[in-house]
């Protein structure tokens, strides 16, 4: 498979369907449940907190309890962005342990910036730069060596 079809696939499969939703699922609530300290010191009630607001999602209707879901792991890529390969190694080696997706996965199926700099083929700016590094190794094989080459040539572009 090409790298348009790959990148073109992933940002299709950067979803949250009936048959992802529950590794989708447990992914958030593992980050959720690490933050809890944070809703002890805004007092937050316990049925205000993301795993029982999930939990009525679900009572109510699929369809939303996978929009949220969803909404998660977009807090979750945005709450993270700024952690280098160093910072997420143990993170995905926590989530690995326990049979989830890792953030480095789950970053390179739904961030969606990746895929548009895969598909033009050019790393403009500093962001895309780390970005792009933070997931590389996470790509398939045949998709790394191209990940590696945009990176080497924003490298050299900012060298000169």
């Amino acid at each position: 498979m090409g790298i348009d079809a790959e990148y073109g696939a992933m940002v299709t499969a950067a979803r949250v369907t009936s048959a992802n939703y529950d590794a989708m699922k447990r992914f958030c609530l593992w980050f959720w449940e690490r933050q809890s300290a944070r809703f002890d010191k805004i007092d937050l009630p316990a049925e205000h907190r993301p795993d029982a607001v999930l939990r009525s999602f679900e009572q109510k209707s699929m369809a939303i309890a996978r929009e949220g879901v969803r909404q998660g792991i977009g807090d979750i890529i945005e709450q993270t962005q700024d952690l280098g390969v160093e910072d997420v190694a143990p993170i995905d080696a926590a989530l690995a342990a326990q049979g989830l997706p890792t953030l480095s996965q789950i970053r390179l199926q739904f961030w969606s910036k990746i895929a548009g700099i895969m598909k033009r083929e050019s790393v403009r700016t500093e962001a895309e730069y780390y970005a792009l590094r933070n997931v590389v190794e996470c790509m398939p094989d045949a998709d790394q060596s191209k990940a590696w080459s945009l990176l080497g040539d924003f490298e050299s572009r900012k060298a000169s």
